[in-house]
């Protein structure tokens, strides 16, 4: 899988393979030249391989973030309802029911099993 352009961090663009050797397309022909594009290559598929696995990480800080603030709210929130005792009390089994709900929405949406 070759791609034109590889755009890494900070914007930095990578040539390709193709891009390398425009002005002499002849040296890929040599075997030395292609044992370096195919090890090329491999070393792009695993770049993307770790730059999908390093997204996987950022959504599921992002997602432990994001459900650690929603417990905080909620514990504050039945905090003042025993406080003012006229608000209704937090619903426990309801909010942990979101919470499943959350994550079996997220674990589709990354392909991955929530029971291994």
């Amino acid at each position: 899988m070759l791609y034109e352009t590889i755009k890494i961090k900070k914007n930095i663009e990578m040539k390709s393979i193709k891009q390398i050797f425009s002005t002499n397309p002849e040296l890929m022909k040599n075997e030395n030249v292609q044992e370096l594009i195919d090890y090329c290559y491999e070393l792009e598929e695993k770049v993307i391989d770790n730059n999908q696995e390093n997204s996987l990480e950022v959504h599921l800080s992002v997602l432990i973030r994001e459900i650690y603030d929603a417990i905080l709210v909620t514990k504050e929130d039945d905090k003042e309802s025993i406080r003012f005792n006229d608000i209704e009390r937090v619903d426990y089994e309801e909010a942990f029911n979101n919470l499943k709900k959350v994550l079996e929405r997220f674990s589709l949406d990354y392909k991955f099993n929530l029971r291994d």
